[in-house]
Parts: C-alpha cells; sequence; structure tokens
C-alpha cells in the first residue's frame, strides 16, 4: 500500500509531493528537478493517507521559509 497517495503542495516557487516508500519513510520530490529533495523519518502514522497533505504543508513551511502555498491536495500517485 506504500505509495498509493501523494500531497502534493504548490508553492509560489514550485510543486512538492510527498508520498510513503515504506514503513515510517516520506518521499520529497520537487517537480522540475531530477531525483529526490529529501527523505524524511516519521512515525509510521504519519505515513497515513489523510496525514500526508498537512505533514507535507508543515515541511514546506519549515523548509523553504518565506514561500505562501497556492494549494495543498492529496490525490493518488500516477505510478
Amino acid at each position: 500500500m506504500a505509495g498509493i497517495y501523494e500531497a502534493i503542495v504548490v508553492t509560489t516557487d514550485g510543486t512538492y509531493r510527498a508520498f510513503p516508500v515504506g514503513p515510517g519513510v516520506i518521499c520529497i520530490t520537487e517537480d522540475g528537478v531530477e531525483g529526490f529533495t529529501d527523505f524524511v523519518e516519521v512515525e509510521e502514522v504519519q505515513t497515513a493517507a489523510e496525514a500526508l497533505t498537512p505533514f507535507l504543508v508543515a515541511y514546506v513551511f519549515e523548509r523553504f521559509r518565506g514561500l505562501s502555498i497556492v494549494t495543498a491536495t492529496l490525490s493518488r500517485r500516477k505510478v
């Protein structure tokens, strides 16, 4: 079930995506940038679909201070 859903946060600077890749690990990517932006170890409950969007919003606010969030959504991942 890991990775079926992804959180998508569109900011004034770019689009960031987060999806679980295993128990307690979330992968973060940025559209237009090759590879992964970050891997974050979290409690396993935070990898649930309901927790992905709030997690990514908090991550973007903390990591990329000064960016404004335009939208934050959860969707099925296209593999």
